[in-house]
């Protein structure tokens, strides 16, 4: 009673060069080559992995002109060049970048993730709810929609990062429909329970696989990645800022891939199943249980405006 679907996903852990994004399109292109031929159906980049994370928040001065210099529409250059890579590779992708927006009359810029498919084309584009404290919300501005689409008969769910941290934010995305969250994040070395404990929980209260890409903790120290004071002398690595442990949790929380702290192509064959409406899943059998046994009626203070 349900659509399965076996399918190999991919994980990027790795590094770019703070302020160079061509050195990050090249990082990019050459791990779709590998995930594809690996046989890989998705492949799935950090937060802001165009533009580089930490640069922003490393620099507060100069937060502005960064944004302005390296920030690009949807459909712009790196997305043309993104979309022709996964159409040449036949391989889905997910991306994070700096979002530059004129719609209104106004320049205004998101922290946002693009999923492209296989043939080229975006499926979606999310704009991180969720701002991390007031060093995003100097530089973007929230987004205010939900992200949920088909992928191939897969409905999915977008999350960026802090977003995962509330759990009404991802069971809306459930409720909605997705059977797969996927997660581009920028995970600082210091939160290690989001990994171990909060990225499974989501998959357990929820009956979905949950792909979480994270940066790279240690990069190799070369001419064009993020070489810092924090090179040991003699080291061919040098320490990012970032915690590493890219993972992805199956419904029933069950570790499907997991990497330590160093550069990683993570790649897992999983069941992503879209069971139809009021059936339940080989995985998760209780889910749709939990869910007819819900009493939102006692949780109304969950949707009220956050206190002043």
């Amino acid at each position: 009673m349900m659509s399965e679907s076996r399918r190999t996903v991919a994980l990027f852990q790795g590094c770019t060069s703070p302020g160079d994004v061509n050195h990050s399109l090249r990082v990019m292109k050459e791990q779709i080559k590998r995930a594809a031929a690996a046989g890989a159906s998705l492949l799935v980049f950090p937060e802001l992995f165009l533009h580089e994370y930490l640069s922003y928040l490393s620099k507060t001065a100069r937060l502005g002109p960064e944004v302005k210099k390296a920030a690009e529409k949807r459909d712009g250059t790196c997305f043309q060049e993104l979309s022709k890579a996964a159409r040449e590779n036949r391989i889905a992708v997910c991306y994070g970048y700096a979002e530059m927006d004129d719609t209104s009359g106004k320049l205004v810029y998101y922290n946002s993730a693009q999923f492209i498919d296989a043939n080229g084309v975006s499926l979606s584009n999310y704009r991180k709810a969720h701002l991390w404290e007031a060093e995003e919300s100097a530089i973007f501005q929230p987004g205010d929609k939900l992200c949920v689409f088909d992928w191939d008969g897969l409905t999915v769910g977008l999350a960026i990062c802090y977003d995962i941290d509330f759990p009404e934010f991802i069971r809306s995305l459930v409720l909605k429909g997705a059977r797969l969250i996927v997660v581009p994040t920028a995970l600082e070395a210091v939160f290690q329970m989001t990994p171990r404990v909060v990225v499974p929980t989501r998959a357990i209260e929820n009956g979905v696989h949950v792909l979480y890409a994270n940066y790279a903790a240690t990069c190799a120290a070369t001419s064009s990645a993020a070489a810092t004071s924090d090179t040991a002398a003699g080291s061919n690595y040098t320490s990012s800022g970032y915690l590493g442990m890219s993972c992805s949790a199956d419904p029933l929380g069950k570790d499907i891939m997991s990497a330590g702290t160093e550069e990683a192509l993570l790649l897992a064959t999983v069941e992503l199943l879209q069971p139809r409406k009021g059936h339940a899943t080989a995985h998760a059998p209780e889910y749709y249980v939990r869910l007819s046994h819900r009493r939102p009626e006692l949780y109304q203070e969950c949707t009220l405006p956050r206190p002043k």
